[in-house]
């Protein structure tokens, strides 16, 4: 594949998932109140902050690797998937933390159905 095509392909898939992504979140702000929607937001940003750990750099090294062998992909992919999971926990973790924060036990039902997202 050439370097246009691949950069193209790359383009189109940001692209698709900076649309779907912001058509859900303009659907979402319409259904929730503006409570709700403070509510997913903070759970939402300490997702994103959680799953900045999750760009460990396990899938560029096995894309990059010159030689895999299975050993390598399967310890990739069982680090991956332990990390996934201590950010579901985290997650969860803080939902608990911010529900006592913010006073609202909706914000810990939503931080904690948000901390499914990584699994």
């Amino acid at each position: 594949m050439s370097v246009r095509r691949s950069i193209g392909w790359s383009a189109a898939g940001q692209t698709a998932a900076f649309a779907i992504q912001f058509i859900a979140s303009v659907i979402v702000a319409r259904l929730l109140s503006p409570t709700e929607m403070g509510v997913f937001a903070v759970g939402l940003a300490t997702l994103a902050l959680f799953s900045s750990i999750e760009a460990f750099g396990l899938q560029s090294m096995v894309v990059r690797e010159p030689e895999l062998n299975e050993r390598l992909v399967a310890s990739a992919t069982t680090i991956n998937g332990l990390i996934a999971l201590a950010i579901a926990a985290a997650t969860a973790l803080a939902s608990t933390l911010a529900g006592g924060f913010f006073g609202k036990a909706g914000v810990t039902h939503v931080m904690a159905l948000i901390a499914l997202g990584p699994l």
